[in-house]
């Protein structure tokens, strides 16, 4: 069985930042610049420099076209497909059901730029910590804070203070970096899942078929003297 690599929406495959940006200046003839450098804060509300921004950060987040349109996160596409290859790869949103037109735009985004996922494995939720998977790529600290298994995070000002097992802007360091982490994903070693999880470093290098001595071949080493053996 295939491991599970979650993978967030908003400012983790898309840049939700620079989408809300855009609308806020075209739609109310404004000059607002939003930096990622800058987002100190998960709010994107607070980042708005104006006394009406929530009331018209609201109208942007209902308008036809808004999530169905934003701007993707550079390189992600190409990764996210060599992720499919390996993984059992699900998009988990969060649904942001205040408006009407998220979800099922967000759907359309995924199925335009991410056709190699199928819809079934597109999962809204707002909270992620219930959702079953091996790894999350995401940025929203409390998602990042809470989720239970390995954590990726896409690396913002508001965020940085988390502790996660690794972080960074560039999709590119990704795959090299979820295999680590997950471990070998040959057929073999996915069947002892729960074994490899104690006993990884050893299960790979003396039984799986891909390692690269015969030492020992089918046999575990002298680590599990006096321990039962899990197979």
């Amino acid at each position: 069985m295939k491991k599970i690599v979650l993978i967030d929406m908003d400012n983790t495959t898309n840049k939700f930042w620079l989408q809300v940006q855009n609308y806020y200046n075209t739609k109310f003839d404004k000059n607002i610049i939003i930096n990622r450098e800058n987002l100190k804060s998960f709010d994107i509300m607070s980042t708005v420099d104006d006394v009406n921004g929530e009331a018209r950060l609201n109208e942007i987040f209902c308008t036809p076209g808004f999530w169905e349109t934003m701007p993707v996160y550079d390189g992600c596409i190409e990764i996210i497909k060599l992720l499919s290859e390996k993984y059992d790869v699900r998009i988990l949103s969060s649904p942001w059901p205040e408006y009407d037109s998220c979800c099922t735009e967000k759907i359309r985004w995924v199925k335009k730029h991410l056709p190699f996922i199928d819809p079934s494995k597109i999962i809204f939720s707002s909270d992620k910590s219930i959702i079953m998977g091996n790894i999350l790529i995401d940025d929203a600290p409390f998602n990042l804070e809470n989720f239970k298994s390995r954590k990726i995070a896409i690396s913002y000002p508001y965020n940085s203070n988390i502790n996660v097992d690794f972080r960074t802007t560039d999709w590119n360091e990704i795959p090299k970096t979820v295999d680590e982490l997950l471990g070998c994903q040959c057929e073999w070693c996915g069947d002892l899942s729960w074994t490899y999880e104690k006993y990884g470093e050893y299960v790979h290098k003396y039984m799986c078929p891909n390692r690269t001595s015969d030492k020992h071949q089918g046999n575990f080493p002298n680590l599990f003297v006096g321990e039962v053996n899990p197979i």
